[in-house]
């Protein structure tokens, strides 16, 4: 990593099949639950925009990009239903079977790493396989979203997860552009900075 960026958070993501994928997740100089769950919501919507990125203008970007929108449309009829009602959803397999990490042949490999500068700003770096990275791609992403909604401590982290999704689609629809490479930092942002916004009006109610 650069001189004045630090490594915060990283995931790997192995497929054993074409729908079979574990993931794992590490984070460096922390053990406290909060600031990991934080470090995981930016991971995701930080890989979310880089995969968007990388794959540009390939057939799996917009299917992905709806793929996700359901996601937080599906949240956002639930909560109206149930408000106070923990939110941890099975997504839709139709991208990837998310298993436990074995010790069997791995077909194709991601990493993710989450990188904090000293200024308190957060950036990317993948390492994405040479064959068939727009094939792979989009059920990586969904592969993390399943792990995060399962694994952050915090109920309410689900939801900043979700409604972070949803605004950086709604930044994708309206402001930006998915092939453009100040999205990989500027959607992130958008949607973090919205979903807080949401959440502290929600939380005023």
């Amino acid at each position: 990593m650069g001189l004045f960026l630090k490594t915060v958070a990283q995931a790997t993501i192995d497929f054993y099949s074409d729908l079979e994928v574990s993931v794992d997740c590490s984070f460096a100089d922390t053990t406290d639950k909060d600031e990991q769950d934080k470090r995981l919501v930016y991971l995701v919507a930080f890989y979310y925009s880089k995969t968007l990125y990388n794959i540009s203008n390939a057939p799996g970007a917009e299917p992905l990009m709806e793929y996700v929108q359901n996601i937080y449309d599906t949240w956002k009829a639930d909560f109206k239903n149930n408000p106070k009602q923990d939110y941890r959803p099975k997504l839709l397999e139709q991208y990837a079977y998310l298993v436990d990490k074995r010790d069997a042949k791995i077909t194709k490999s991601f990493r993710a790493d989450l990188n904090e500068s000293r200024r308190g700003t957060y950036s990317i770096s993948t390492k994405i396989p040479t064959l068939e990275p727009d094939r792979y791609s989009p059920p990586s992403v969904v592969a993390l979203i399943q792990y995060t909604l399962n694994n952050l401590h915090e109920p309410a982290q689900t939801i900043f997860l979700v409604m972070t999704l949803g605004a950086m689609n709604h930044y994708y629809r309206e402001q930006g552009n998915h092939t453009s490479m100040n999205q990989i930092m500027d959607a992130p942002e958008y949607g973090i900075r919205g979903a807080s916004q949401l959440l502290e009006g929600l939380s005023n109610q």
